[in-house]
């Protein structure tokens, strides 16, 4: 990864930078805050558990040792490189939640289990529903205000939402500029529009409507003065805009 050709840059706490010089903060600070907030909090339970009972848990301490502590901090110290946020290395994210089961094997009773389940549960139910369906932009309540200072929907999947807007209001044969991965909203458009982007070299005279991501500022960098007619966002975040030139 580290020798990845991809010259792009990466947003992290409001400041950009290259995928191969990422700061050392870049995945402690991640990890903390695209989890929901019990998880951290019940995987220290469970090693203080597993270490307290390290005759009976030295497989799960090994285990979590060699699958996450060891390539977590590999990561970091070499600067592998990283973008949309830590994608790359889920694989190491699996012992997180086998040492945090390790807290509720603590708790014998049945009972107590289920509340401590159902009380996790509660803020990852309120992000689904709150962020349905662009569940993948999750950042928990420590993360603050992300809008600008964290990736958000690098996949540009609000593009279909975009689309849907644009296929209301739209004229016939309209033409459309799109900003980014116009594959993405070609797929959802009206049969009649017409799309253009900077991905090919024909041009029309002018457009009806831009679409455009919010990533790397595109929003802000095509057509600045035309007016926002529409935003796709959850919370603070916007995620796709549509303008009028």
């Amino acid at each position: 990864m580290s020798l990845y050709p991809w010259a792009g840059t990466v947003l992290f706490n409001g400041e950009t930078y290259p995928l191969t010089n990422l700061p050392y903060s870049y995945l402690p600070v991640l990890f903390g805050i695209q989890f929901s907030e019990s998880v951290w909090v019940l995987t220290m339970v469970g090693v203080a558990v597993a270490i307290q009972r390290s005759n009976e848990k030295r497989e799960m301490l090994t285990l979590f040792a060699l699958w996450f502590l060891i390539p977590f901090l590999a990561f970091i110290i070499f600067k592998t490189a990283l973008y949309d946020n830590f994608r790359q290395i889920l694989f190491i994210i699996p012992p997180i939640f086998l040492m945090a089961g390790v807290a509720f094997e603590k708790i014998k009773n049945t009972k107590w289990q289920l509340a401590l389940i159902v009380l996790c549960l509660i803020p990852n139910i309120f992000g689904i529903v709150k962020l349905h369906p662009y569940e993948y932009i999750y950042y928990n309540m420590f993360a603050g205000d992300t809008s600008e200072r964290f990736e958000n929907d690098y996949w540009a999947t609000s593009y279909r939402e975009a689309a849907e807007y644009v296929n209301d209001v739209a004229s016939p044969n309209a033409n459309i500029w799109v900003e980014g991965p116009a594959q993405l909203f070609s797929l959802f458009a009206r049969e009649d529009l017409k799309i253009y982007s900077s991905g090919e070299i024909e041009r029309a005279e002018s457009y009806e409507y831009v679409v455009s991501i919010t990533r790397y500022e595109l929003d802000k960098i095509s057509y600045p003065d035309a007016e926002v007619v529409h935003e796709i966002k959850r919370g603070n975040a916007v995620l796709s805009v549509i303008k009028k030139p």
